[in-house]
């Protein structure tokens, strides 16, 4: 198994463990990790002796004020004391030098410190380009959501310059207080409704549409439709008698199951031309 295996920012969760600065998720793919691949451990005691080396390299700070004189009279004190102690030793011994063993040098300290600060600023970075496209899909689908509105938009603005197939309606009744525009599209055999204070229906009532012309001895049914939301509402013309520009419309409520007769509370109707 070679380290290419790995996860591709392995050393990044080396470096924020040693920190104690992973989040719960980062700290179970590192768990996973080391199970995986337990030559890592290695690595990890490397970044953890890291962490514990790095006072070694901090950076001198200047002494207090009169702390030289104190040390230099208590070195000439000791000084003086050695010179007395060596007149005792053996002229032929010689004096014992004990090996430093503060582990690693101070330059290599730093320069594994500068290893462990940089794993850590990549994890962030990480972190931080997480979020900025979580933010960016959200904005992505918003815009997608707003080119739909202004296609509906421009497609409603498009047919409404064809004034021999736009009805102002005006609330009667129960919607006294509505308004809207029915737009028929002849050639499509659709209608689009765009309505004011006109409420969404419980599932078992519908809005129906029928169009009433003054040669007709009763309205033809127009089809149905209600309102899941405050945008415009299209749908399918069930006959061209819809479509032909008749005198009036009429919009009732009714049974979802009742039959297709006009029967039902008139609550929007055309202005008569």
């Amino acid at each position: 198994m070679t380290r290419s295996d790995f996860s591709e920012h392995w050393h990044d969760l080396l470096a924020g463990h040693a920190l104690d600065a992973l989040s719960p998720a980062e700290q179970a793919e590192l768990d996973r990790l080391l199970q995986d691949h337990p030559e890592l451990e290695a690595e990890k005691a490397v970044y953890d002796q890291t962490l514990a080396q790095l006072p070694h390299a901090l950076v001198p700070v200047a002494p207090p004020a009169g702390l030289e004189a104190r040390i230099l009279a208590a070195a000439q004190g000791s000084d003086r004391a050695i010179e007395a102690h060596s007149r005792d030793r053996s002229p032929g011994r010689s004096p014992r030098v004990i090996p430093w063993r503060g582990g690693w040098g101070v330059g290599t300290a730093i320069a594994a410190g500068l290893i462990l600060v940089m794993g850590w600023d990549n994890l962030r970075l990480r972190r931080a380009i997480v979020v900025r496209q979580q933010d960016l899909d959200a904005a992505t689908a918003l815009i997608q959501q707003l080119q739909q509105q202004q296609r509906q938009t421009e497609t409603i603005l498009t047919q409404l310059r064809t004034g021999e197939t736009l009805y102002l309606l005006e609330g009667v009744g129960s919607l006294a207080g509505a308004s809207g525009s029915l737009l028929t599209l002849p050639g499509q055999d659709e209608a689009i409704l765009i309505a004011s204070d006109v409420p969404a229906l419980p599932s078992d009532q519908v809005y129906r549409l029928w169009a009433l012309d003054q040669e007709a001895a009763a309205p033809v049914f127009c089809g149905a439709f209600n309102r899941s939301s405050p945008e415009a509402v299209q749908w399918s013309l069930p006959t061209e008698v819809c479509g032909a520009a008749p005198d009036q419309m009429l919009v009732t409520i009714d049974p979802v199951n009742a039959p297709p007769v006009p029967t039902g509370e008139l609550v929007l109707q055309s202005v008569v031309r």
